[in-house]
């Protein structure tokens, strides 16, 4: 069973695995060194807009109103159909041993499609962490989300999608990086050793 803690580090039972953001961290860089408060603020977001999934109404943070206010936009504007009950899904490989959590697998026309929530949007890598959640929704869950879509929800209350795009090829260049991560664990060249 795939467990994470609140520092988003996955274990399977009872060993630690790399997550997707953390195999691209360590082979291609990436700039995810945050303070407390921005880490805390986007688990606010994403729990804000699970809530909006199930439909609930909440109470929130009034410095979160912005970026509550775009969720909604978003939801209300491209109509995505979730493919869970929350949205987000916490999701496994079990053939390259990686986990990682998606924002919202869901419909979008009648595509599947993994979407990420962003402040800001980096698109290569975005495409090879979409790229590495297909891969293991199609093991876990057996949906094969073919598209993926970054949506970077602003503080203004504003929100941009990028284009729907095919992920057959980040989903093969996920692969190799985390195979290029798999040599550097064992090698002990990752800047953060896991300790099993």
């Amino acid at each position: 069973m795939i467990t994470i803690n609140e520092t988003h580090e996955y274990t399977f039972d009872g060993k630690m695995i790399p997550g997707v953001t953390e195999i691209i961290r360590e082979t291609i860089g990436g700039q995810w060194s945050v303070s407390d408060w921005y880490l805390t603020r986007g688990k606010a977001i994403h729990k804000c807009a699970e809530f909006i999934v199930k439909g609930y109404k909440f109470i929130f943070d009034e410095r979160l109103s912005g970026y509550v206010t775009a969720i909604k936009k978003f939801f209300a504007e491209v109509k995505p159909k979730p493919i869970f009950d929350g949205g987000e899904i916490v999701v496994y490989s079990q053939l390259y041993k990686f986990a990682g959590t998606i924002d919202l697998p869901c419909i979008i026309g009648n595509k599947g499609v993994v979407v990420d929530y962003k402040h800001s949007i980096d698109h290569e890598r975005l495409k090879l962490q979409c790229g590495g959640y297909s891969q293991a929704i199609l093991e876990d869950k057996g949906f094969d989300l073919k598209y993926g879509a970054g949506v970077e929800i602003r503080e203004d209350g504003t929100y941009s999608m990028t284009e729907l795009f095919p992920l057959q090829t980040p989903r093969r260049e996920f692969i190799a990086i985390r195979t290029a991560y798999g040599i550097k664990e064992r090698m002990k060249l990752l800047s953060y050793q896991r300790k099993d």
